[in-house]
């Protein structure tokens, strides 16, 4: 799908945007306008003091189609171990992925690292690299729904954590703000909150 029209990411220490390619030019000067006078956030669980003025801004250009935001994490420098048995997912053995996220299991050298909890003899959770780059992966995790509230997401995301630091890469993890279960597992591993997205369609 095309990116969104207007991407807001948010730190204590300050504020970045993009614009979409397609967007002209004195629309984007009029947002610019409004983002530059953005304080940077005391606290990020509270929208932008902006947000109402962007979005009449882009409605006047064409009708939002919706608005998404949420927390960002990093990972502390110690995390809690947690014991689960923990299993890499490679194209050897795709098929224990394909049947919950197929799409991942046709693109899984991109997704890496990718690390699973097996249970019953079945996918229970998954960890894998949603964004990937050179610097740092951020994680995306998936808990089969019958196999939630043991404990497995978090052991999971922990191995995965495990597994970009070893590659000299920084870990990080972020999800929507009503993702109670995400917000749950960031929780649990104690993970540092340092931005918030916004992004308006």
């Amino acid at each position: 799908p095309p990116p969104p029209r207007l991407y807001l990411g948010r730190t204590r220490a300050g504020n970045l945007w993009r614009f979409r390619h397609d967007l002209a030019e004195a629309l984007i000067a009029e947002l610019e306008s409004v983002l530059r006078d953005e304080p940077a956030a005391a606290d990020l669980s509270r929208p932008p003091q902006c947000l109402p003025t962007l979005q009449s801004t882009l409605a006047r250009d064409a009708p939002l189609a919706g608005t998404w935001s949420g927390p960002a994490w990093r990972f502390p420098g110690e995390i809690p171990a947690l014991e689960h048995e923990v299993i890499p997912v490679t194209t050897a053995n795709d098929d224990l992925v394909r049947p919950v996220l197929p799409l991942l299991a046709d693109d899984l050298p991109w997704h890496q690292p990718c690390l699973a909890i097996v249970a019953d003899g079945r996918l229970a959770s998954l960890c894998y690299s949603a964004r990937n780059t050179p610097i740092a992966a951020e994680a995306g995790v998936n808990t089969v729904e019958e196999f939630r509230g043991r404990g497995f997401a978090p052991a999971v995301v922990a191995a995965w954590r495990q597994a970009v630091h070893a590659q000299g890469r920084i870990p990080l993890y972020s999800t929507s703000w009503d993702n109670l279960a995400s917000r749950s597992v960031a929780r649990k591993l104690g993970l540092v909150l340092y931005g918030a997205d916004f992004s308006l369609e």
